[in-house]
C-alpha cells in the first residue's frame, strides 16, 4: 500500500504543476488609466480602463470617461475627448459631455469611443481629454480648464488595446 502511495505522489505533483502553468495568464493587461482636472480641482475627468466594462454596460467596451463634479460652487462640468488612431496624424473629436449633477450627484459615465471605427481603442492610439467648469449645459465660455499640454489637453498613448 505504501508503494502505491509513493507512485501516486509524482503523478499528482505533475498534474498540479500542469494546472498551475495553464491557469496563469499569457500576458497581464496593462492599466491605461489617466485623468485631467480643472485648475481648481472641482472638475475631474477620469479615463478608465475598466476591463471588461463600466457598470451598467456589461462587456461592450472597457474604456470609459467618468466626469466628476467635486465642488458645491453652482458650476457644471464639461468634458471633451479626442483620439488619434495609430498610424494617423490627426486627432478626431469625439464630442463633449456635461455633468450638471453637482457635488452630491452621481458622476457621469461616458463612452465616446463607440464613435470610432472599431468601437474601441487599440495599442498606440492616443487619447486627448479636456475638462472645464461651465455655467449650464449650453454655456460656450468654459473656464478653469485643465492645463496640461498644448491647447489645454491631457494626452495618453494606449499601451494595449
Amino acid at each position: 500500500m505504501q508503494k502505491a502511495t509513493l507512485r501516486m505522489h509524482p503523478i499528482l505533483a505533475s498534474v498540479a504543476a500542469a494546472t498551475l502553468l495553464t491557469s496563469a495568464p499569457a500576458q497581464a493587461k496593462l492599466n491605461d488609466n489617466f485623468k485631467a482636472s480643472t485648475s481648481n480641482g472641482c472638475g475631474v475627468l477620469n479615463f478608465r480602463d475598466y476591463d471588461p466594462g463600466a457598470p451598467g454596460n456589461g462587456k461592450a467596451n472597457d474604456y470609459y470617461l467618468v466626469i466628476h463634479d467635486y465642488c458645491r460652487d453652482g458650476h457644471g462640468i464639461r468634458a471633451w475627448a479626442f483620439v488619434k488612431r495609430r498610424g494617423t496624424g490627426n486627432y478626431v473629436s469625439l464630442g463633449s459631455r456635461f455633468n450638471g449633477n453637482g457635488r452630491a450627484g452621481a458622476p457621469v459615465y461616458w463612452d465616446p469611443f463607440t464613435a470610432i471605427g472599431t468601437g474601441s481603442l487599440l495599442g498606440a492610439d492616443t487619447v486627448a481629454i479636456r475638462v472645464c467648469l461651465v455655467d449650464g449645459k449650453s454655456d460656450r465660455t468654459p473656464f478653469k480648464c485643465s492645463r496640461s499640454g498644448r491647447r489645454q489637453l491631457t494626452y495618453h498613448t494606449m499601451r494595449d488595446g
